[in-house]
């Protein structure tokens, strides 16, 4: 089956996606998961992800929620390019394929790494203008959205305004102040990175496991 991901040829693009197919179903047995998931890379995925085949792209899509799940393969995915094919596929003229790559970044922003990572490449403004459309907003592009802002609080709270009650506020949180262009938001590390002057945002940061704190 995994040789069957290797076909680049447009005449056999369902020999591809029966792959696909099948590599996804056996994900979700019990008995097979395991097996599926040692020998399943991100490199193997990425590539029929940017196929020209609609087909292709859709359950390509499926099969990244399903089979990127392991820390590893996410930050391979990541490093590989992965959440810009995702984000391409979001702005897909066809329903189906923009309905797996959004469930697809609704599964893989279960990462906090994914979360930021996703946020730094305009993917929060994207996905806030679908949801913004009547012909291209669904239940997909809206748990998208919703599950890219509850991974990355402090980006939540920058662009909304607001936690909600179920939100848990980890340590080394940080408020950065009010964020109207999501692509402007940086990791706490980033913001440490600026030189210091009257423009600089304050952090108010939880610290329960550091002993230092500044402004």
């Amino acid at each position: 089956m995994l040789s069957c991901l290797h076909i680049g040829d447009p005449e056999v693009d369902l020999i591809t996606v029966g792959g696909l197919i099948a590599l996804t179903n056996l994900a979700t047995e019990e008995t097979t998961r395991p097996k599926v998931l040692h020998v399943i890379t991100a490199k193997l995925l990425i590539p029929t992800l940017n196929s020209n085949s609609v087909l292709t792209q859709s359950k390509a899509a499926l099969a990244v929620a399903s089979l990127i799940s392991e820390q590893h393969n996410i930050q391979q995915f990541i490093q590989l390019g992965g959440l810009s094919s995702l984000i391409n596929l979001v702005q897909s003229t066809n329903n189906d394929v923009r309905r797996s790559a959004c469930w697809a970044i609704a599964s893989l922003t279960a990462d906090h790494t994914a979360a930021v990572t996703l946020s730094q490449l305009n993917g929060i403004t994207i996905l806030q203008t679908l949801n913004e459309s009547i012909t291209r907003k669904n239940a997909f592009t809206e748990l998208a959205l919703k599950r890219v802002l509850n991974a990355n609080l402090m980006a939540k709270f920058a662009l909304t305004g607001y936690l909600d009650f179920v939100d848990h506020i980890p340590d080394l949180f940080y408020d950065p102040g009010q964020i109207t262009n999501p692509s402007q938001f940086l990791t706490l590390d980033e913001y440490n990175e600026q030189s210091v002057n009257d423009r600089r945002p304050i952090f108010l940061i939880n610290l329960q496991k550091w002993s230092v704190s500044g402004n």
